[in-house]
């Protein structure tokens, strides 16, 4: 069976786990989560501590929120909405963490804040995104979709990390990147601006491969009220 609905609408679909993937990979993981730990709180262990203590803390509140907030999106059809509201979250709370700089010189509480913003906007904006798939493609294939999705958004996270740790992140004692290159853009290895850029990076990541689902998922929207 056939999806009854337009290819670049199920498309624009599977690009929202490859929007979301950077946060994970680049923020959460790799790159800005050690650099965080090293070299923006005043000791890797209490660093360590606070990361993980802002991530559980989010964590509650999606868990609390989001059948809350599916509920109301069920009995709305309004998903497309509060993806647009999530998203503004998103976009809010990661840009914020380009300016934690090294030594003690940032703000931790709005890195932490900003941190603690962007993970349950993005877990929520998942939990509507994955709600719509049912309206998208037949039952059958929501299983095979769901997969699709999640690896282009794996393969989008290898291609970041690969470009940050080849051309952005360097040494500071020798001011090359993995890869033997000055960092692009002249960011500069001493302040860890490679590291902090990442946050930028992602933001405009997400806003690039997310743009497309309120563009082709209008028309789906109002017929299926996805």
């Amino acid at each position: 069976m056939k999806s009854a609905f337009p290819l670049r609408a199920r498309v624009s679909w599977l690009l929202f786990d490859n929007a979301t993937n950077p946060f994970f990979v680049l923020i959460m993981i790799f790159i800005f989560g050690p650099y965080f730990v090293s070299h923006v709180a005043s000791d890797p262990i209490i660093g360590q501590q606070i990361w993980g203590y802002t991530v559980a803390v989010a964590g509650i509140v999606v868990a609390v929120s989001a059948p809350i907030l599916g509920a109301i999106a069920d009995k709305t059809g309004r998903r497309k909405r509060w993806i647009g509201f999530f998203s503004i979250m998103i976009v809010g709370g990661l840009i914020p963490l380009y300016f934690a700089a090294p030594d003690g010189h940032a703000s931790m509480r709005l890195t932490l804040v900003s941190l603690g913003i962007t993970f349950v906007g993005i877990r929520l904006a998942t939990t509507f995104n994955n709600g719509m798939l049912p309206h998208i493609v037949p039952p059958a294939q929501v299983g095979k979709y769901s997969g699709y999705g999640t690896a282009i958004g794996n393969t989008g996270g290898l291609i970041l990390i690969i470009f940050v740790l080849g051309f952005m992140v360097a040494d500071p004692a020798t001011n090359k990147t993995l890869f033997g290159f000055n960092p692009v853009f002249g960011l500069d290895a001493a302040s860890y601006q490679g590291e902090r850029a990442t946050a930028l990076l992602a933001t405009g990541w997400y806003c690039l491969f997310v743009t497309p689902l309120f563009f082709f998922l209008r028309r789906i929207q109002n017929q299926s009220q996805a």
